[in-house]
């Protein structure tokens, strides 16, 4: 009885973490910045779906010229410490296709900043800390939403 309980929470928090990448606004090449997008990958950290806890980590980052970030710190946060861990992971998984421009000119030396909002589906979207950064949206359903999508179904 213990293991069929235990199987059935394992199966919420799988639909509960389902979520959804948008690539920065600035994606492309088109202003000289390395264009960077994210893996698509389950980023919403189970614990903070759990605890529904949300918020935004401003992270500030290098691109090398091999496209792959680097130093990357979180500048200040709004989200819980599992959250800021799924920024990082999220910072580490990400790739970048640098223009030979970008690269020529020094662009591996600047720092980029970027805002991660992890918000769920059902609530006030997530305000980014630094307006003038980029931003990533990462949502995720609640454990509520989920746990009466399982019982509907059963």
């Amino acid at each position: 009885m213990i293991l069929l309980s235990r199987l059935r929470w394992l199966a919420v928090v799988a639909v509960a973490v389902v979520a959804s990448v948008a690539p920065p606004s600035g994606a492309k090449d088109e202003t000289g910045q390395p264009g960077c997008v994210p893996k698509r990958d389950d980023y919403f950290h189970p614990k903070a779906v759990r605890l529904h806890q949300s918020g935004t980590v401003l992270v500030e980052y290098s691109v090398n010229s091999k496209g792959l970030t680097e130093r990357v710190v979180v500048l200040q946060s709004t989200a819980s410490e599992s959250l800021e861990e799924s920024a990082l992971l999220l910072l580490s998984k990400m790739r970048c296709k640098p223009s030979k421009e970008w690269i020529s000119s020094g662009g591996p030396q600047e720092r980029l900043r970027l805002n991660v909002l992890f918000q769920f589906f059902d609530e006030e979207p997530a305000k980014p800390i630094d307006p003038e950064a980029e931003v990533i949206t990462i949502t995720t359903s609640s454990l509520r939403d989920a746990d009466n999508h399982t019982r509907s179904r059963s």
